[in-house]
């Protein structure tokens, strides 16, 4: 397969994928060797590319999830999971399609999960105390955790565990697009009646946690804590390190990895 042109010059002499870079031509590479050059100096694990092994010390190492969704304010260890993230909850995009069905996904991996699932009906990992199979191996690894803990109640899609059946309903409706939960103001749905319920807080002006100092409302008992601790100066989180004190946990975190840890956190994704 000749695909050598102008865009993309450097060609893989394994299997003939071109690339634009010969940056990315000797990453690609590395797939058919195994080699993996980049080790982290922590605790010596080795990866196939640099930004890899710098993604697993802000994950692993540095407990740090530096990129947060602008919407709903949840964290991500990497940029690529939070634009994944905004994309498929936000956005609601669905850009990868089945070439079987046509079913739409919002992102590669559930693509071939999807085909995996659906089309192939590959079910490798068998429970060997209940019968039940599994297509993937951290599927079934969730579902043998039920039979140890004691969780009765188990996610026929993914195997995950729950004390309750109530719970188990909330989480399956994380697999499907079932909305139950219908603001009658505004007519957003939701799938779980605590986001509803945080939801109409935001067509109320009602604020019922006040600061003691000033007066000033909030809506969790957390954004108040943090509040009241601008009056008194406290700062009960602390660097394991170099000792340094701060009023919230996040400003700690941030002080650690930046510090500390020696990360950069915004990495060129041609490099």
């Amino acid at each position: 397969m000749n695909i050598l042109n102008t865009e993309k010059p450097f060609v893989c002499d394994t299997c003939g994928m071109g690339l634009s870079r010969k940056s990315h031509l000797q990453d690609h590479e590395r797939s058919h060797t195994k080699e993996k050059p980049f080790v982290c100096d922590i605790c010596g694990k080795a990866f196939s590319r640099r930004s890899s092994r710098l993604h697993h010390e802000i994950a692993v190492h540095c407990k740090e999830k530096p990129f947060v969704c602008d919407i709903c304010g949840k964290a991500f260890s990497r940029r690529s999971s939070q634009q994944r993230h905004e994309i498929a909850v936000h956005k609601k995009e669905k850009p990868f399609f089945c070439g079987i069905c046509g079913k739409a996904c919002s992102c590669r991996s559930s693509l071939q999960r999807h085909e995996i699932q659906v089309h192939k009906k590959e079910k490798a990992f068998v429970c060997d105390i209940c019968g039940k199979a599994f297509s993937h191996k951290g599927t079934f690894q969730r579902h043998m955790s039920i039979h140890s803990t004691g969780k009765p109640f188990a996610c026929n899609i993914c195997g995950e565990g729950f004390l309750r059946n109530s719970h188990l309903q909330d989480h399956e409706r994380s697999h499907t697009t079932e909305k139950p939960f219908v603001c009658d103001i505004c007519g957003k749905a939701f799938s779980h009646e605590g986001t509803f319920q945080r939801h109409m807080s935001i067509h109320s002006s009602r604020k019922p946690l006040a600061c003691n100092i000033c007066g000033k409302g909030f809506l969790r008992k957390s954004y108040l804590q943090d509040h009241e601790r601008s009056h008194t100066n406290e700062k009960p989180f602390t660097c394991g390190i170099c000792d340094k004190a701060f009023s919230r946990r996040s400003s700690q975190q941030r002080h650690e990895i930046v510090v500390h840890c020696n990360v950069k956190q915004f990495v060129c994704g041609l490099w």
